[in-house]
């Protein structure tokens, strides 16, 4: 993963609830400044008033890999897979909350995989594992806890390749 010393957040984000009560809208341009190497210039990733986003939902593909696993690993231990995968579900939808300190971060993640951002600085092909370090830096940035930020950094890392492959 690439160093994120002194990233920061150039303008402070600001949405409105969408009618639905489940979809954001950014009000205002938004950009993040990702300082990816040390003694690099940072590269500014621009969001334009107007994106649409979820905010930190957690990745369908995840969610369906964990309660799999946990079905599979319930049947092979004799115990009930399907309760302890609901268990687990709950458990994640409870410690990655869709609202929270991580707003930015999250903003930031979903246009980078739905390639609906611009950057300026340095030039740049993105891979998807690169929305994903920006996303850790951001939650750096934003003092999200460690254990969190690691959490969530996981579960898009292993369930956000569907959102990457529709872009």
């Amino acid at each position: 993963m690439r160093q994120h010393t002194q990233s920061s957040f150039l303008m402070p984000l600001i949405v409105r609830v969408m009618p639905s009560g489940k979809w954001f809208q950014v009000v205002t341009p938004f950009t993040f400044d990702w300082r990816y190497r040390d003694g690099y210039p940072g590269l500014h990733i621009h969001i334009a008033a107007g994106f649409v986003t979820d905010l930190a939902s957690i990745p369908t593909t995840t969610l369906l890999l964990v309660a799999t696993a946990l079905i599979a690993a319930g049947r092979y231990a004799g115990l009930d897979g399907l309760l302890l995968a609901g268990v687990a579900v709950v458990l994640l939808m409870a410690l990655i909350p869709k609202l929270g300190r991580q707003n930015e971060a999250a903003v930031i993640h979903d246009a980078l995989s739905r390639g609906e951002f611009t950057t300026s600085g340095p030039s740049w092909v993105w891979e998807r594992k690169d929305a994903d370090d920006v996303f850790l830096a951001a939650m750096v940035v934003l003092g999200v806890a460690p254990w969190k930020r690691r959490l969530m950094y996981w579960a898009v890392r292993i369930g956000g390749w569907d959102s990457w492959r529709k872009r």
